[in-house]
């Protein structure tokens, strides 16, 4: 097979082409200019095109980064209905509370009843103290009766009484005790005080009045706990009814 030469019209550079390819299109491997090729007579000068020049094109994004391999003990992950695959830049979306203004009323914190009046310190569904934060025990107890008044009662009149009885002889004893005993000769002995010329005791009275106080004070230890807690709560202490 004959070929021949063919000058590229663009850049001049000298293809080799077959001499059957006469009157048909080639492209240059040089300058990519494709033009016919003439034939064995004058062939018309061909026209330059201007040579497109390539568009930049901007970077494609690198790509992810590979998802960690699973782990060998690792769950498997179930996929909940309500679970969105998000595009990057796309926020979750987020469920709306619709709030109705006519029942916006306070409520009990413990059992969600509304509060009547609102301002109400003690929820009288439950029992929900708003200040104490806690829930009083509603228990159901039998009636209080006289009986019960005077049992209450009886052991601090006892005691008021034993205490009032035994308080002024021990006060006596403190101012008379000594006359008494010198008046009655008890306990005195022969010998006189020389300062005073008095006979003196085997025994002193302060003693036996310093014994009273004690006794009266251990008394008072009992009975004086019993009368103020009388007095701080008048009221017997109810009994609750069993179930």
């Amino acid at each position: 097979m004959s070929t021949r030469a063919v000058n590229c019209p663009n850049c001049q550079k000298s293809i080799q082409v077959p001499a059957e390819a006469a009157g048909k299109k080639i492209k240059c491997k040089a300058c990519q200019h494709i033009f016919p090729v003439p034939g064995d007579g004058p062939a018309k000068p061909a026209v330059a095109r201007p040579v497109a020049k390539p568009v930049a094109r901007p970077a494609s994004p690198p790509p992810p980064p590979p998802p960690p391999a699973p782990e060998a003990n690792a769950p498997i992950p179930f996929k909940d209905d309500d679970d969105e695959e998000l595009v990057p830049g796309q926020q979750a979306k987020g469920y709306g509370v619709n709030i109705d203004p006519s029942e916006d009323v306070p409520r009990c914190p413990f059992c969600a009843k509304d509060l009547d009046p609102p301002d109400t310190k003690i929820c009288l569904n439950c029992g929900y103290d708003m200040e104490q934060r806690k829930r009083h025990r509603t228990v159901k107890t039998y009636q209080l009766t006289s009986g019960d008044y005077i049992k209450w009662w009886l052991p601090a009149v006892i005691w008021a009484f034993v205490l009032i009885n035994c308080a002024w002889p021990t006060v006596a004893s403190f101012f008379t005790l000594e006359d008494q005993w010198r008046k009655n000769e008890i306990m005195l002995n022969e010998e006189s005080n020389k300062l005073t010329g008095k006979k003196e005791f085997f025994v002193h009275p302060m003693a036996c009045s310093v014994c009273c106080s004690l006794v009266w004070l251990g008394l008072a230890g009992w009975g004086v706990p019993v009368i103020v807690k009388r007095i701080k709560q008048p009221k017997p202490t109810e009994v609750e009814k069993k179930k």
